[in-house]
């Protein structure tokens, strides 16, 4: 079975995600998140990997570390505002 390669065009991605939000069927939306979402998934996980403390900030700043999730429970806002303060201000 061959593998499927999705790429995505993340600027158009959004800009077609609140255009598709806007119909009554928001199929094309929902497609359009998941993919997004499995991308984000992964641009995470190879951060992780290069453990860089700028790369981290801006995970941290976008939620895609649980450390800087509010909703998790590894939530950690003194680790989120001490790398933000150092490498986003």
């Amino acid at each position: 079975m061959e593998k499927l390669i999705f790429k995505i065009h993340t600027p158009n991605a959004i800009k077609d995600t609140i255009k598709y939000a806007l119909r009554p069927n928001q199929t094309e939306a929902t497609i359009v998140l998941q993919v997004l979402q499995r991308y984000l998934v992964r641009i995470a996980s190879r951060a992780q990997e290069l453990n860089d403390e700028k790369l981290n900030a801006i995970m941290l700043a976008m939620a895609l570390y649980e450390e800087g999730d509010p909703t998790s429970e590894f939530y950690n806002p003194e680790l989120v505002e001490q790398l933000m303060q150092k490498h986003l201000v």
